[in-house]
């Protein structure tokens, strides 16, 4: 659970509603940076974008770590995991952001979708647990979703936009993997902590040693904070979330950010929604949606 450790017990209804409330907010935010992102794209770089979006993001966010944890606020116990999730995170929201800025934001959401495709393929190597012949069934049925929305049947299909959008859910997914495991040995809102510190200085490095475009204008400056304060309170709405309602019923309602990719794509970026996009995306969530309840089942079973 995020930021916050809680002895398990039976959530009341206006509970559960306020932590789904909580969850499809994230999600705007979510969409919402992202076309931030492609919005500012023709005027700054991703690195750019990235260094303001990690450094507006750590007031509130030191602030509330060391309002919950005091002196303790940088302690670790697993440093180095720690900092293989720093790695891979910042490897994945580069990715997805390079993905936004290249290709269409609804085929770039869709395929962000593959998480758990990735999350369920690699658990067996990282975390060693066994997954069911119906659950491969579902990978495969999800791979082919994604195959069915790049369509490498088209000219031109190969383009480094779909390279960055697939290895976005990657690398993700390698990070969240590694959260599991840090979150049996420390405290959500220390590594959240470090993690954005260390995007922070990474950017900050390359960027003074690149050459970039920097914000010109007082409404990119504004877009910019935005993202930052966005990107704490994401954080905030996945504990508070996660804390009033199962994670097994949150997790469906990420799907929402398909719908609102869509509703931006056509009203903001001007993009066309095609057949193959629907079919493809339709079977990319249905996979995925299956994998997450056979999980759930097979975590039922364990505890009992």
């Amino acid at each position: 659970m995020p930021f916050e450790r809680t002895v398990a017990r039976e959530n009341s209804p206006s509970e559960i509603s306020r932590g789904i409330a909580a969850m499809l907010v994230e999600v705007v935010l979510f969409v919402s940076s992202a076309s931030v992102a492609k919005y500012l794209s023709g005027e700054i770089s991703v690195s750019v974008f990235l260094l303001f979006r990690f450094a507006f993001s750590l007031p509130l966010l030191l602030a509330f770590a060391a309002f919950q944890r005091g002196r303790n606020l940088f302690k670790v116990v697993d440093s180095r995991t720690l900092a293989y999730r720093s790695v891979f995170g910042i490897i994945g929201i580069t990715c997805w952001l390079l993905a936004v800025a290249a290709i269409e934001i609804t085929i770039a959401t869709a395929l962000a979708q593959t998480l758990v495709v990735f999350v369920t393929i690699l658990a067996p190597f990282l975390l060693g647990e066994r997954i069911g012949v119906r659950r491969w069934a579902a990978v495969l049925l999800g791979l082919t979703g994604a195959l069915v929305l790049i369509d490498p049947t088209r000219s031109g299909w190969f383009e480094i936009g779909i390279i960055y959008a697939v290895a976005a859910p990657f690398f993700a997914a390698v990070m969240f993997i590694l959260l599991r495991k840090l979150g049996s040995t420390d405290e959500p809102v220390t590594t959240s902590a470090y993690y954005n510190i260390f995007g922070c200085v990474v950017f900050a490095v390359w960027c003074a040693f690149s050459d970039q475009n920097w914000p010109a204008s007082n409404e990119t400056w504004i877009w910019l904070i935005g993202c930052g304060i966005a990107a704490s309170l994401q954080q905030f709405l996945i504990a508070y979330g996660h804390k009033l309602a199962p994670a097994s019923l949150l997790a469906p309602f990420q799907y929402f950010s398909v719908p609102i990719s869509v509703f931006v794509g056509i009203t903001v970026f001007n993009e066309i929604i095609t057949l193959q996009f629907v079919i493809g995306t339709s079977i990319i969530v249905a996979s995925t949606y299956y994998i997450l309840v056979r999980e759930n089942r097979a975590r039922s079973r364990s505890r009992h």
